[in-house]
């Protein structure tokens, strides 16, 4: 798509002040380096190299835009500077010069590369992707055998990020060896089929003392072995981030995560559907996490007798985000952690599918979070009761992003909502509840929910209000489509 037309699309503006086909302006250049780096951004700059890469002698381009360009995008995160698909589909088919591809850090190429060796080698030749910083790669047609001679040969000389999905790796244990891998800080490996003794070949190689973020996830094969091996591997003592979700580590395994003092500088812990059993949870009171900010134990069988042990954690006043769906909370789990002054600081809170339908009022009376900004409350069985309870707690008014979809509302909570003091809300979420017109009428009456995406699909709306839903000024998108088949709760 044209810049100018990516301008009219991200800002609303209805008419582009120059054609298309108009000559490349520098000062355009020159003036989108000059805003402060975003995503938004980073589209339209793409877009205006495109135009001058079509309109302009190769020298000019190269040696008057790409260079300009190179030199002011040094104070963008790299996340921003992620490969379009285009460039990344015209790189793979062997088109055009590839200069631009200088000015990305990051490159996804899951489900990209298979078994076509001319792809790879493509990658390989691309000199100018030698400042990339973050690779993915992922497609189980990819073998580990090409795996490796893509790291291996590639022009990569600043690789800190590395994330490879869905790759067996069993033959590969020494994979990351090579110097093209050794100033990794982050490594992602996901549904490789890991076992625990190709895990321990792996880290050592992989210049584990610079590792910042370990995630390793759905490799159910390494259990409590793996998160041994990781406890007690002195080299991971600066890891901040630490995922192990789907990896059948048990308590077992959790036991000694929780006793290590390599893992003290930990700020992020994932633990998402381990089979932890009943009760294991409580060996996290006497962990070294004493900054831990985020904790994710989905599915990990807390129960609402098992909640007790959170309330002992020595990291629950750092905590800012804590994921507990699927724990069978209950309301009174729920009611302990929002009674509890140590989890007063929360940010973002996830309690999807905890059974907490009819329990919101004893939960929040008396809730001390004051400044939470994520709430996801889906697959609860909530009622209109529970939604009126919800908006009496005191940090309403600092809501961003809200999501109560998959519940059993009507128009009474939609009402309410529409009145509620939500002037920070970015999202709301009310997909698959039974909302009917009225319910819808009262959002767009709302004088608060100014600019919010708000989701009404899956409810018992007609046609007309589908169209004034459309139509309404009031929010920055509105989502209101209906389908016959539900998803299922996801943890």
């Amino acid at each position: 798509m044209p810049w100018r037309e990516q301008l009219s699309r991200i800002f609303g503006s209805s008419k582009p002040t120059k054609t298309t086909s108009a000559n490349p302006d520098f000062g355009e250049l020159r003036a989108l380096l000059q805003r402060p780096p975003s995503e938004d951004g980073w589209l339209l700059l793409t877009g205006v190299i495109d135009h001058a890469r079509e309109a302009l002698p190769e020298d000019e381009f190269e040696h008057q835009w790409i260079d300009y360009a190179r030199d002011h995008l040094k104070s963008w995160p790299p996340h921003l500077r992620k490969c379009p698909e285009h460039w990344c589909e015209a790189l793979l088919q062997g088109q055009l010069p590839t200069s631009h591809l200088q000015l990305v850090r990051h490159l996804d190429l899951t489900e990209k590369l298979g078994s076509k060796q001319a792809k790879l080698r493509r990658v390989i030749g691309c000199a100018h992707l030698s400042d990339l910083e973050r690779l993915e790669l992922g497609n189980p047609e990819l073998s580990p055998q090409a795996l490796a001679t893509l790291l291996y040969e590639g022009p990569w000389k600043n690789l800190r990020e590395l994330l490879v999905t869905r790759v067996e790796l069993s033959d590969e244990p020494q994979l990351l060896a090579h110097e093209n891998c050794a100033n990794l800080e982050t490594l992602e490996l996901n549904q490789n089929e890991l076992q625990p003794e190709v895990l321990e070949a792996l880290l050592p190689s992989a210049s584990s003392s610079k590792l910042r973020a370990l995630s390793i996830t759905n490799n159910p094969a390494l259990g409590p072995r793996a998160a041994s091996h990781i406890a007690d591997n002195p080299e991971l003592a600066d890891l901040r981030v630490l995922e192990l979700c789907g990896c059948g580590i048990l308590g077992q395994g959790l036991r000694a995560l929780a006793a290590s003092p390599n893992l003290a500088r930990l700020d992020k812990l994932g633990l998402r559907q381990n089979r932890i059993e009943p009760g294991a949870i409580e060996v996290l009171e006497h962990a070294p996490w004493a900054n831990l900010t985020e904790l994710d134990i989905a599915g990990c069988l807390v129960g609402d007798h098992g909640a007790k042990p959170l309330l002992a954690f020595p990291f629950a006043s750092a905590l800012r985000t804590l994921e507990a769906s699927g724990c069978g909370l209950g309301p009174e789990g729920l009611a302990l952690v929002a009674h509890a002054e140590d989890f007063k600081n929360l940010r973002v809170l996830d309690v999807t599918n905890n059974d907490l339908g009819g329990g919101l009022p004893e939960a929040f009376a008396g809730c001390v979070w004051e400044t939470l900004e994520v709430l996801d409350m889906r697959f609860n069985g909530l009622r209109d009761d529970d939604v009126r309870a919800l908006l009496t707690a005191r940090f309403v008014p600092t809501l961003r992003d809200l999501s109560l979809a998959f519940n059993i509302l009507g128009d009474e909570a939609a009402a309410m909502l529409g009145a509620a003091p939500l002037e920070r809300l970015e999202r709301l979420d009310l997909n698959n509840n039974s909302v009917t017109d009225r319910g819808a009428i009262s959002l767009m009456e709302s004088t608060s929910l100014q600019n919010v995406n708000l989701d009404l699909g899956n409810n018992l709306l007609s046609d007309d209000v589908r169209a004034q839903l459309d139509r309404s000024p009031l929010f920055a998108s509105v989502h209101h489509h209906s389908f016959k088949m539900a998803p299922t709760p996801t943890f």
